[in-house]
């Protein structure tokens, strides 16, 4: 379950929540637009847990228990906004939660492989650090609450540049405990391809990484188990 910045969609009526929409009563941009109406003193946080919450109980009511919240972009990273997100997981009854804190050894294992946009890498890997400042403390503060995350957590600096070479190094270097691997898998369907986003044919290249018999035989000879955060959050 995300609670959602940009959805098509929204719960929530432009005037209840207008720190959070332009003139045309629309999203608009992402954590970087946030930031700024924080800075400005513009944004109001009750709206946008009133909105969060409206995106949840939407999916409840759809009859679909989400097993965690996070955020598209890692927005609920932002200060103050992680905070509203595990008060929206305790009242709704959902016991994990993901913290985008990038482990800088698994960053480098993914980096593995020649096919990668190194600029783009290079880039998003920025925006991980950036992140890892801002999810300092967000995995201590989960669990005071009661609330699962991920011990480790990578994928940021590779979204959209995975390789086969980098999962492979990933999964023999995988630390003691649970690890988030970050990835879109999917296929490019023509709704898809009508979107802004830039994972298009990356989507199906990821399909056929996590499918590759190599990467298959790697888990199971390095007896990796692969779970869900709803199994992580029952094991707690």
């Amino acid at each position: 379950m995300v609670p959602n910045w940009r959805v098509p969609r929204r719960p929530s009526p432009p005037r209840e929540i207008a720190s959070l929409v332009n003139a045309l009563g629309e999203f608009e941009g992402g954590p970087e637009s946030l930031l700024m109406r924080m800075a400005r003193r513009i944004l109001r946080l009750k709206e946008i847990e009133n909105e969060w919450e409206k995106q949840i109980q939407k999916v409840v009511d759809s009859g679909i228990q989400p097993t965690h919240l996070d955020g598209h972009k890692h927005v609920h990273m932002l200060p103050g906004l992680f905070q509203i997100v595990l008060r929206l997981a305790k009242r709704h009854g959902i016991g994990a939660v993901r913290v985008s804190h990038e482990a800088s050894s698994l960053r480098a294992a993914l980096s593995s492989g020649k096919k990668q946009n190194i600029q783009v890498v290079m880039k998003q890997g920025v925006q991980a650090r950036a992140l890892k400042l801002l999810a300092r403390d967000a995995r201590a503060l989960a669990e005071t609450t009661g609330i699962v995350s991920a011990d480790y957590f990578c994928g940021i600096a590779q979204t959209g540049e995975l390789t086969v070479d980098g999962v492979a190094k990933l999964l023999q270097s995988l630390p003691e405990g649970t690890t988030e691997m970050m990835c879109h898998p999917g296929f490019a369907d023509p709704e898809l391809q009508k979107s802004s986003t830039r994972l298009q044919d990356s989507r199906q290249t990821e399909v056929a990484i996590l499918t590759n018999p190599h990467i298959r035989n790697l888990v199971a000879s390095q007896g990796i188990r692969l779970i869900d955060y709803a199994f992580a959050a029952q094991k707690a």
